[in-house]
């Protein structure tokens, strides 16, 4: 298993016997340029996949619908610069921790695109399962929709998610929890709390039986 597809592999002991604090930290710095090198890539596979798009768009002379605007962890990345990595342990689990900001030459594409470049945190990173087990994010600026027409977010807006690791084998979410100030047309602001929990998690397994039937004729006399 991997980030997004692709193995990292991280040096946890030399001769059987843990790292030092600097071998450590070089570890850590190998996996934060590793998944910074995944990340990249996903930028440039993104970047090529709009090009085609805009060209086939061109070709076709017919404009493609808009996809619906998805939010992932992924999005975030992208528009961060990854610090301080740090080894914790996390539900019974060795993560590795790192801080996030706004990475300075980030250019969103799209007017919700801004808002990733606005949010700054902490991380916390299965190394073996390359999951992002927990964030804590929040807005280091104000965010406005179409300019502040329809709405718009202050700063200090904070976002927390937590998973879980269900039957000792798969992360799943646990816990999603929000805190904004936020205003909407010319209407007095609103302040939104909300904490979502998830949990009793079931594995179900099936089988699938078939019945075979195998016609036999009768065998022919000469």
């Amino acid at each position: 298993r991997g980030h997004k597809g692709r193995r990292i592999s991280k040096l946890s002991a030399k001769n059987g016997k843990p790292l030092s604090q600097n071998e450590e930290e070089e570890e850590l710095k190998k996996v934060e340029k590793r998944i910074n090198a995944i990340e990249k890539n996903e930028v440039e596979k993104a970047k090529k996949a709009e090009k085609e798009r805009e060209a086939a768009q061109r070709k076709n002379a017919e404009p493609e619908p808009e996809k619906k605007q998805n939010v992932t962890i992924a999005d975030i990345f992208r528009a961060s610069k990854l610090a301080n990595p740090r080894r914790e342990r996390y539900k019974e689990r060795d993560v590795i921790v790192f801080d996030f900001e706004p990475a300075p030459n980030y250019k969103p594409k799209k007017d919700y695109e801004k808002l990733f470049g606005k949010v700054a945190g902490a991380m916390w990173i299965d190394p073996t399962d390359k999951q992002v087990v927990r964030m804590e994010a929040r807005l280091v600026d104000s965010y406005k929709i179409a300019g502040g027409l329809l709405a718009s977010l202050k700063k200090g807006a904070t976002f927390v998610m937590e998973k879980d690791y269900v039957n000792n084998e798969i992360w799943l979410p646990s816990v999603a929890e929000f805190n904004v100030s936020v205003r909407v047309l010319l209407f007095k602001g609103i302040e939104a709390n909300q904490r979502t929990t998830y949990g009793n998690y079931k594995k179900y397994e099936t089988s699938v039986d078939k019945d075979v039937k195998i016609n036999v004729g009768e065998q022919k006399k000469p």
